[in-house]
């Protein structure tokens, strides 16, 4: 077999190994970048001109996401709330005496954060047994059904939609326990060796101290 390569085969090759490793590096740093569109330029694999000039635009764009999330929205006493009960830095009862606390708007507005941050977490279809026994619920139970379903992306998002209080008290627990278990593994696997996340630098609060178990 031939093991020339075209210029195009090697641009694709060349430019699936940068998005493969940049994907990797923005997750792990936890970058979202929020305008994100095609290149229309073409490029080839030895366009060393191409390579800065992605390079500049990968600075823009994490710049103006940064820029554009508010320090305070990044680090407030909600996030780091439910970041606690995800590490088991504060125990579930507290978090529900909490949550039960909040309107109905409120409640919906935790449920959506929680259901983002679960898939920024990476949370995974085969995670449900184990979410489902870690939050406590039956099989039965609705947000048990739903996340047991598939596709967890969209079955989170239908969990975090649902409207009776005694539901969303369970989609609460569950949602937290996807992701405690995603994160945790985001955080074996990724951040092993230091990273920027400010919600894996938190420790028990004097008056809250972490449960044995």
């Amino acid at each position: 077999m031939n093991s020339d390569h075209s210029p195009r085969e090697k641009s694709v090759r060349y430019a699936r190994a940068v998005m493969l490793a940049l994907a990797f590096g923005l997750a792990r740093e936890g970058i979202l970048l929020d305008q994100v569109h095609p290149l229309q330029t073409t490029r080839w694999a030895d366009d060393a001109e191409g390579e800065a000039d992605l390079a500049v635009l990968l600075g823009i764009l994490i710049t103006a996401g940064e820029a554009s999330v508010p320090q305070e929205a990044v680090m407030n006493e909600r996030d780091v709330l439910l970041n606690e009960l995800a590490q088991g830095l504060r125990p579930m009862s507290e978090g529900i005496e909490w949550f039960d606390g909040l309107g109905r708007e409120e409640q919906s507005e935790v449920l959506l954060f929680l259901r983002h941050h679960c898939v920024q977490a990476r949370a995974l279809t085969e995670d449900a047994p184990e979410s489902i026994r870690r939050a406590g619920l039956r099989p039965t139970h609705t947000p048990a059904v739903l996340v047991s379903r598939g596709r967890i992306d969209e079955q989170l998002g239908k969990i975090a939609a649902l409207a009776p209080l005694d539901e969303r008290r369970k989609a609460f627990r569950l949602l937290i326990a996807v992701l405690t278990i995603a994160d945790t593994r985001r955080r074996e696997r990724f951040c092993f060796g230091g990273c920027m996340h400010w919600w894996h630098r938190l420790s028990p609060a004097p008056d809250n101290p972490a449960p044995d178990s």
